[in-house]
């Protein structure tokens, strides 16, 4: 756009802090945390309900034995069958999901006001009654199985699983969620009901409701239908026995017929309350977190290996990792990954320009309030506050962190949290073609069995 000669580009000014939504917080007597949040603009109800269990749980029993129970829930309960709680839902107009990964396990609902006891009642059907009928049991694993099947054909669910595998190596967390081959086949339906009934208890559970709803009306509505519930046992703090890697490490994986390397490189991380959380998002922003960072502008715009490369940090409730992930013809898969060690190096050598860190701090801090437009995000960020046990007024400041980073905790995070020379280089592609190419970058470890990918 031409800007007239007689008018000046406004001088862009620093966000101000925004107000989270208040919210009220009570914890019921059987250790349920309940969370509300009254908005009557429009006249829907969302509700999440989060269990803190997941996949990480997965090793007392079988791998794929939490999501399978997430994915039973809404599989039929003691007075409807999944079909029928399927109908139900669709007659109401009302949306039930579930689903879970590593540390929890989310139910969510959205329904307009008027319809919440119908709906309501469903969803506490489903939470607190599921049958886990045999015949619903083999056709989520069957599902499963074909899925798991179709994966080890894509090349960037290779190099995922290698990564997983590498990282995160006798931890719960180098398992597939959705399990594997052997251990869904494996699992019985004494399995999944006793996993049920361990961690599904009040004591373990997190319940945010957003919405055209009073404070009055969601406490009769709880009363009513949870207030009965006994405790249970509660998750405790877990510890992860993480080992670093030593040296660089390149980890191949073949991708029959492949003509480009499926590609992710890292280490270990931090988990999700370090006190660093901020500056360390900063500091990815630049090197490789959004579409004009560091990585992405070396590799596609002037190298034009790929189009598009990224970085993020991974966070989870006991352990995290960092990540660069990207895709490139085979053979540029040696100099692309040169360019993202460089980069990486970079920021523990140099200062950032003060222009980049603004435009970063402008973006993070204008797309945050992008971030709080609907209930289900509102919900999930009070909950994410109890969960990761991070500060009550974490959002009102968010901004005003974000604008007080400056280059030098810029370099200091980055020296204290990415590590090049100790690093796992993770590649789904044609190995005989790479093999030779990364001999002399570092140790080649070559993994020929798909199925120990799983």
């Amino acid at each position: 756009m031409l800007i007239p000669n007689n008018e000046i580009i406004p001088k862009f000014e620093h966000l101000k802090d925004l107000k989270f939504p208040p919210y009220y917080e009570r914890t019921l007597d059987n250790g349920i945390k309940l969370f509300v949040v009254e908005d009557s603009e429009f006249p829907l109800v969302t509700t999440r309900f989060v269990f803190k269990t997941g996949a990480f749980f997965d090793t007392m029993y079988k791998s794929g034995v939490a999501y399978l129970v997430s994915k039973l829930l809404n599989k039929g309960t003691k007075r409807f069958s999944a079909t029928e709680l399927s109908e139900q839902i669709d007659y109401y107009g009302a949306v039930v999901s579930t689903g879970c990964g590593y540390d929890a396990t989310y139910i969510y609902s959205n329904c307009l006001k008027k319809y919440l006891n119908e709906i309501f009642e469903l969803v506490n059907e489903i939470v607190w009654q599921p049958t886990f009928e045999q015949s619903e049991i083999d056709r989520e694993k069957y599902r499963l199985l074909n899925v798991i099947i179709s994966e080890l054909d894509e090349a960037d669910y290779l190099a995922e699983r290698l990564f997983k595998k590498t990282v995160y190596k006798n931890t719960p967390y180098f398992l597939n969620v959705k399990g594997n081959q052997d251990s869904l086949n494996a699992i019985t339906r004494n399995d999944i009901v006793d996993f049920y009934s361990r961690y599904y208890s009040p004591e373990n559970l997190i319940f945010a409701i957003v919405g055209d709803i009073t404070i009055k009306e969601v406490e009769e509505l709880i009363e009513s239908s949870f207030g009965k519930l006994s405790k249970g046992v509660a998750v405790g703090k877990q510890i992860v026995n993480l080992s670093k890697e030593e040296g660089i490490n390149i980890n191949l994986v073949e991708k029959k017929g492949a003509v480009q390397s499926e590609i992710q490189i890292g280490h270990l991380g931090v988990t999700r309350d370090n006190t660093d959380y901020i500056k360390i998002y900063v500091m990815n922003m630049i090197l490789g977190g959004y579409f004009t960072s560091r990585i992405n502008r070396n590799l596609r715009e002037i190298h034009g290996y790929t189009y598009g490369a990224r970085s993020a940090f991974n966070y989870y409730k006991w352990a995290g990792d960092f990540c660069v992930d990207t895709n490139v013809k085979t053979k540029q898969t040696r100099a692309a990954v040169k360019e993202i060690l460089k980069e990486i190096t970079k920021m523990r050598v140099e200062l950032v320009r003060e222009e980049e860190l603004e435009t970063v701090k402008n973006y993070v801090t204008g797309n945050f309030p992008l971030q709080l437009e609907t209930a289900n995000a509102i919900a999930t960020h009070i909950i994410n506050l109890e969960f990761y046990e991070l500060e009550k007024d974490y959002y009102n400041t968010f901004i005003s962190k974000v604008n007080s980073v400056t280059r030098e905790d810029v370099l200091e995070v980055a020296n204290k949290y990415l590590d090049p020379d100790n690093i796992s280089v993770c590649i789904s592609g044609d190995v005989d073609k790479l093999i030779k190419d990364f001999e002399s970058l570092g140790k080649v470890n070559i993994i020929t069995n798909l199925k120990d990918l799983q």
